[in-house]
């Protein structure tokens, strides 16, 4: 609807090793990531967890069987952080720099 360009976690089968392809192949499975998040954190068992106290039970957030945070904190800070940088960098950046020099351009001709 927005047209938001979504990090596909690109892999090529014949190029990139054995574990890059699994690890893009199961964070691609994972779209859209099911997160949640917490602003405090709670008492479960004697220990404190971050999570989400609910009439049905407790959601926790780095609990790979509840939430998708774990894995996507992982692929966003270490695995493929350069890979977003490079995205960012070459597209977003580029796109903003390109519109704001046409506009200058158009205002400097009127």
């Amino acid at each position: 609807h927005h047209n938001i360009p979504i990090y596909n976690f690109p892999y090529d089968p014949e190029e990139d090793d054995e574990e890059t392809v699994e690890e893009n192949s199961e964070l691609r499975s994972l779209l859209p990531f099911a997160l949640i998040g917490c602003e405090e954190e709670i008492t479960v068992n004697g220990r404190k967890i971050r999570g989400r106290q609910y009439p049905w039970g407790i959601v926790e957030v780095d609990n790979v069987q509840h939430c998708d945070f774990a894995k996507l904190r992982i692929a966003l800070l270490s695995s493929h952080l350069q890979d977003l940088k490079e995205i960012t960098h070459d597209y977003l950046y580029e796109n903003y720099r390109t519109e704001k020099l046409s506009r200058n351009a158009e205002n400097v001709s009127e």
